[in-house]
């Protein structure tokens, strides 16, 4: 339960960055690779592992959508912007031509109900981040 929380981290507020001192006084910068150690590698592979998991729950067309993404974050966030009001848009084009869709083939009504049920799925996915924010 604890990795969960600390991958649901990662997704919102970004990676872990390996960072150093040039001088003692210094400004802050990225380590190269080699100068991490293995607590510097075990924060960076969580951020692998969140954009593992976000990319093995998408679709074909989300993920060539969020497939340029650095960061589980930055997927995150992509996902989110693509989906914003997927069910209200579903649902609002079913109620304004329901007698239309009485009207066509069983093939064009279930293409409808295959978009209501996709919009139902990333409304959970957002419902849960909703609820995990305000924790």
């Amino acid at each position: 339960m604890a990795e969960d929380l600390e991958l649901w981290d990662i997704i919102c507020d970004g990676p872990h960055v390996p960072m150093k001192k040039l001088e003692e006084t210094g400004p802050l910068v990225p380590k190269e690779r080699r100068e991490c150690n293995n607590i510097d590698r075990k924060a960076v592979e969580k951020d692998y592992r969140a954009k593992k998991i976000l990319m093995c729950g998408i679709g074909l067309d989300a993920y060539n959508r969020v497939s340029a993404c650095d960061t589980a974050k930055e997927i995150w966030e992509a996902l989110q912007t693509a989906h914003e009001g997927t069910t209200q848009e579903a649902l609002a084009a079913w109620g304004d031509s329901s007698s239309e869709f009485e009207r066509e083939s069983n093939a064009e009504n279930n293409s409808m109900m295959a978009v209501e049920t996709d919009a139902m799925k990333y409304d959970s996915l957002f419902a849960l981040m909703a609820q995990s924010d305000g924790n």
